[in-house]
């Protein structure tokens, strides 16, 4: 399986000294490996409280991305969802924890949706992606659709963008989802 192995995760070192530390988010000798040779935007999200969920967000066709996703501050479950058509695992749905505390990032690869559940307060995100924001391209699939079986945390109450409520979920798709890599 394409993430069983957690092979797209890596951690971040830390080098401490009397006056804190330093992290390197983004080195082109590790990340080459996996083919995230450009970074055209960084993004940050603050998340006030638990239980914000972000997701299922993707971009079609040409503007389709790669991201490296990094918990700074606070701790997330992060989850994928694989939408390659010719994967063994299409529309499986991964998670992974990725906090301040254990500095795992997760790169996501082109052809998998992304999305994440705050799970501490005051919890801040940064996003690094291979392409531009286009609207025009930007999509995604309802966080909560059964056929993903993403495993939320149920005892946290859950909020949403109307944006991303308003995602239907794939029996309610007139359209096919997925992409032919």
């Amino acid at each position: 399986m394409f993430y069983q192995n957690n092979q797209n995760i890596y951690k971040r070192n830390l080098f401490r000294d009397n006056r804190g530390y330093f992290s390197r988010y983004y080195c082109p000798i590790k990340i080459n490996k996996k083919k995230f040779n450009k970074i055209n935007q960084i993004n940050i999200s603050y998340n006030t409280d638990v239980g914000i969920i972000r997701g299922m967000h993707y971009q079609k066709g040409k503007y389709n991305e790669m991201k490296i996703v990094s918990c700074i501050k606070g701790k997330i479950l992060d989850v994928i969802i694989d939408l390659r058509k010719s994967s063994k695992q299409y529309l499986n749905s991964y998670s992974f924890i990725l906090s301040e505390k254990n500095r795992k990032s997760l790169i996501v690869p082109k052809g998998f949706a992304h999305g994440f559940q705050v799970l501490e307060k005051n919890t801040y995100v940064l996003y690094l992606h291979s392409e531009l924001y286009k609207k025009k391209f930007d999509t995604g699939l309802n966080a909560f659709d059964p056929v993903f079986a993403i495993p939320w945390k149920k005892s946290i109450k859950k909020k949403l963008s109307k944006k991303d409520k308003a995602f239907k979920y794939l029996s309610e798709k007139k359209i096919s989802i997925g992409f032919g890599f």
